[in-house]
């Protein structure tokens, strides 16, 4: 396992539609449903279960799109006025959209009296995501790395490559990889979130935390050079794959 881009955190979160502590059931939505996914929101449901024994957990896992399939549920129960009261979804922008409409209660109360606030316990930039206009909404359940790339080290061996430092490297190495007879870029086609996420960490490598936090904010458009460049990577992966 390499790793030759810039750090990228993917917060996933349970944003918090309501406080339910006092309830007799609450209701989860998730996407988590394969595999060792399953097996971990399993594992927080129990864990919550055997703190609350006397609450009734209704869990609707709701299966493709990396969250995609399950934020249109969700955003169809809203709009029929019974929202669930608590679910999965990305920190950041995905979560704005709810708690820039007021859509979710404040758990700031409930951050501040675990600890969470500490640096030592989440990361300042973990902190903000997961909080709009000085108020916590959502907890992190898990901080994945998007931006990592994987490598099959016995063919890198057998063409005598190395693991590029620079993405302009990167990218000559992949006609070499082709002509020698193999596929140089898995992606998957089950949905077009992989091939966004392939753009979003090109964007990243290429311009830099700073700059990728400033184009996804509005304050850079796409007419920018380093944009411009990361498209014109972003061609050329996609004829490799």
């Amino acid at each position: 396992m390499k790793s030759f881009k810039v750090l990228l955190l993917v917060g996933l979160l349970i944003g918090a539609m309501g406080i339910m502590s006092l309830a007799s059931s609450f209701s989860i939505y998730d996407w988590w449903t394969a595999g060792g996914e399953a097996q971990a929101i399993a594992t927080v449901l129990n864990m919550y279960h055997q703190a609350y024994p006397d609450v009734t957990i209704v869990q609707n896992p709701v299966a493709g799109g990396a969250g995609v399939n399950m934020q249109a549920v969700i955003k169809s129960l809203i709009f029929a006025g019974i929202p669930p009261t608590t679910f999965q979804v990305h920190a950041g922008w995905e979560m704005y959209q709810y708690t820039s409409a007021n859509l979710f209660q404040p758990i700031t109360n409930l951050w501040q009296s675990e600890g969470w606030t500490s640096t030592s316990v989440f990361p300042e930039r973990i902190q903000q995501l997961c909080s709009y206009k000085g108020q916590y909404y959502s907890v992190p359940i898990d901080v994945g790395r998007a931006n990592m790339i994987w490598y099959n080290k016995a063919i890198f061996d057998k063409l005598g490559l190395t693991m590029p430092t620079t993405f302009q490297g990167f990218i000559d190495m992949l006609p070499v990889i082709k002509a020698a007879g193999y596929t140089p870029i898995a992606l998957g086609d089950s949905g077009n979130w992989t091939t966004a996420m392939l753009f979003d960490s090109t964007l990243l490598a290429v311009g830099g935390p700073k700059f990728f936090d400033q184009f996804f904010s509005g304050q850079i458009d796409a007419s920018n050079p380093v944009v411009e460049q990361t498209i014109k990577y972003f061609k050329t992966e996609l004829q490799y794959v």
